[in-house]
């Protein structure tokens, strides 16, 4: 699976780590598993590290999909606010990364994107603010 989660338990966030070629359904997919498992924690603050992901198909369509799943999520779980911190060194992936963020304006998710897994650590553990 290109995309892969584990609780980072010192830093208290979700890590989810993408490798590889990803398109809409896979993104979509692996997420909803992951959020119908009991691995998530819902209302916790996540990382997601796009430095080994190849975004190159995913679609304006399938951001715009996973983002208002997300939303649902979030008021479903009666969630009012989570960091999400996505990492995306090279253009492309930060592109998308920054998509993302525009259209999570107004939910519950409160999105940054770097260019620095360091930085998006410290902004997820309130060392540094964006």
């Amino acid at each position: 699976m290109p995309l892969s989660f584990k609780i980072n338990q010192k830093s208290n966030y979700i890590y989810c780590r993408y490798i590889g070629k990803i398109n809409d359904e896979e993104l979509f997919n692996s997420w909803k598993a992951f959020y119908e498992s009991d691995a998530w924690v819902p209302g916790m603050n996540e990382l997601s590290d796009l430095t080994e992901g190849d975004a190159s198909e995913i679609t304006a369509e399938g951001i715009k999909h996973i983002a208002r799943y997300a939303r649902s999520i979030h008021e479903k779980h009666n969630i009012h606010f989570v960091k999400i911190a996505l990492v995306a060194p090279e253009t492309l992936n930060y592109g998308l990364s920054r998509m993302y963020a525009g259209l999570t304006s107004g939910s519950a998710e409160n999105v940054r994107v770097f260019k620095s897994k360091f930085e998006a650590d410290a902004w997820l553990r309130g060392i540094i603010e964006e």
